[in-house]
């Protein structure tokens, strides 16, 4: 894997080198941890309970919860459902199309495990789960995991607070560190279970040497505001032969197949990107930066896939929100980092004097608050 960062800013060159130059495979050896009396909280609100386990003294357990992020305990006043079994928590499922090949399969691994299988064949065992949000997990999520070799209609989600006599809480084979998400060995197993599925599937499709994944087409929609501007990066890989793909017109394995037979592919940096690490070995990748932030997914799924990236900064998001900066909003532009990444010129006019820029920053009031909203961050 290579990674070349000379069109994109200092700013952003300092908190992406520190996570390019350090591995994201861990030789570390993996458990189960067992809680007696303790209880699977679901998600309740944003910044305040995502959910987990809540030990038998009260206190919430770090890494049942997605990715270690920080949170307060569950409210009090929450109802109590107990139940006199054993249960195995495989941790929040989410429905984001990113999440569903990385998050998603952390815990996967323990039930394919000796201690794992010999639980759930030699006795009455629940497996268990939460969502974000307490929604019910989209076929493809459910799709993926099934990809994965785990079924996850055999399983319990869990949407009140509930007590089990016993918690098993196998460790996390893909976590968060400051510099980007690792993944272990057992990770590995599961997501290349994943490719191997899908190699053995048929499609009827065609396939393209230079792809251009798109959220051009999901951006428009009406409920959907986080980013402007993608199209004038689009029609610039359309110009030098790269193919629009717009993933929302295709099935999960579809999307893999496509990826593995093209020698490049283009996107903006984001959940969409994440699908470099299904990408064959040395596959040229190009990642349109759409605001300064580090991605920790994509660093790891960066080195997964074991492409040869540039990253290309082209943006003037300025209004995206500090404390979630991955939902934005994003405003997308020509900047001269994006010029020297092309070798040519573009037209165009500052991104100042563009109607759309200020559009953006009309919208964004609106945009930030209705994405607050969603988080439970404000009422």
């Amino acid at each position: 894997m290579t990674c070349n960062l000379q069109y994109i800013s200092p700013k952003m060159r300092h908190f992406l080198e520190p996570a390019i130059e350090n591995t994201h495979f861990s030789s570390r050896k993996l458990g189960v941890r067992v809680f007696e009396h303790a209880s699977i909280v679901p998600f309740y609100k944003w910044r305040e309970c995502i959910g987990g386990i809540m030990d038998a003294d009260g206190n919430m357990v770090a890494d049942s919860r997605n990715a270690e992020w920080e949170e307060l305990n569950a409210p009090e006043n929450t109802t109590l459902s107990i139940v006199h079994k054993n249960a195995i928590f495989i941790g929040m499922l989410i429905g984001g199309f990113g999440h569903t090949y990385t998050d998603n399969l952390r815990k996967i691994w323990f039930l394919k495990s000796e201690i794992g299988k010999k639980l759930t064949h030699e006795e009455d065992i629940d497996i268990v789960y939460i969502t974000d949000l307490n929604q019910p997990l989209p076929v493809y999520a459910k799709q993926i995991l099934q990809y994965a070799g785990f079924d996850i209609s055999r399983c319990k989600h869990i949407q009140e607070k509930t007590q089990y006599d016993v918690i098993y809480l196998p460790d996390n084979s893909f976590y968060a560190e400051s510099y980007g998400r690792c993944y272990t060995q057992e990770y590995l197993d599961s997501f290349y279970h994943i490719k191997q599925v899908i190699s053995q599937m048929s499609f009827d499709i065609p396939t393209y040497d230079k792809i251009y994944l798109s959220r051009a087409h999901f951006s428009k929609l009406p409920w959907s505001r986080q980013e402007q501007g993608e199209e004038i990066i689009e029609a610039q890989f359309n110009k030098i032969g790269y193919k629009s793909i717009y993933p929302e017109d295709y099935s999960f394995a579809e999307q893999v197949y496509m990826v593995q037979h093209c020698y490049h592919l283009a996107t903006t940096e984001g959940s969409i990107a994440h699908i470099v690490g299904f990408c064959n070995p040395q596959t040229i990748v190009t990642i349109v930066c759409k605001a300064n932030y580090l991605n920790f997914h994509q660093v790891a799924m960066n080195q997964i896939g074991d492409v040869n990236v540039t990253y290309v900064q082209a943006h003037h998001s300025h209004k995206m929100g500090k404390e979630i900066p991955w939902y934005g909003p994003f405003y997308l532009c020509v900047t001269h980092y994006f010029e020297n990444y092309l070798g040519y010129r573009i037209p165009h006019w500052p991104f100042w004097m563009r109607p759309s820029f200020w559009k953006y920053m009309r919208i964004v009031p609106r945009t930030r608050n209705f994405i607050k909203r969603k988080l439970g961050l404000i009422k």
